[in-house]
């Protein structure tokens, strides 16, 4: 039978750097009408405030539950942008819904999906099962493949909230695969951080690595596929399946 793949999402599907360029430029949409200040001053907030708060909870602060974490940097992020311009902070639970609304809000309207995941997309979810393995919330996830009209290929949205632990746990995977009911020797890993493929590939998962650098750093294996982009993946995937004899 065919490989079932799983993908990343930010760094496969969603170019990164724009991302946190929709942010700057849109997060005010959403903030602006409830807390007040001006649209553009929410992103120059967001620009300086994010890395600063996301630096502090990385130090040992960041809840272990997923919702509770991703509600956690909401507030923090919140919090912190309404001191450096003087609004006052709303309370916890509205920072948090809040923070909900502004994320759906940017990957709804942003330009960050990448211009070839969706031919890629639906070519392999034409003859495989797709599921998602991000570190993100699914909800984030789902609205990233709506901006670029993929929801209906993928199966899974396997987000942390999903899975039940962070991406950064080496238990992500094992707790993935048993989610879809996927042996990981049937299983294409794709990602564009080389530690999450070593964690899969641990498992017995074979592994794609997006890298625009073309480059296999060390402690990956040598059966671990490196393309540039999301556009060479069905490729990548066939491969792999003529490796392993499936498909």
């Amino acid at each position: 039978m065919p490989a079932t793949v799983f993908l990343d999402v930010d760094g496969v599907i969603s170019d990164i750097d724009q991302l946190s360029a929709d942010f700057n430029s849109l997060i005010g949409d959403v903030l602006t009408p409830v807390l007040g200040g001006k649209p553009e001053n929410w992103g120059d907030a967001n620009h300086v405030v994010y890395p600063r708060v996301m630096a502090y909870l990385r130090q040992g602060r960041l809840l272990a539950d997923p919702v509770a974490r991703f509600d956690q940097e909401s507030c923090h992020l919140i919090q912190g942008m309404c001191q450096r311009l003087g609004i006052p902070a709303p309370d916890g639970a509205t920072a948090a819904e809040l923070g909900r609304r502004f994320n759906l809000h940017v990957r709804r309207n942003g330009e960050a999906g990448y211009e070839h995941a969706k031919p890629a997309i639906e070519t392999l979810a034409a003859s495989h099962d797709v599921h998602l393995a991000t570190g993100n919330v699914s909800w984030n996830a789902v609205a990233v493949l709506e901006q670029i009209g993929v929801a209906g290929s993928i199966g899974i949205p396997a987000g942390t909230d999903l899975v039940g632990v962070g991406k950064e746990q080496p238990a992500f995977y094992e707790l993935l695969f048993a989610l879809a009911g996927v042996p990981a020797s049937e299983a294409v890993v794709v990602d564009d951080v080389p530690q999450q493929l070593v964690h899969a590939a641990s498992l017995g998962a074979d592994t794609v690595l997006v890298s625009k650098q073309r480059e296999r750093p060390e402690g990956l294996s040598e059966r671990t596929l490196v393309v540039e982009s999301i556009e060479e993946l069905p490729e990548a995937v066939s491969r792999i399946e003529a490796w392993v004899g499936v498909g």
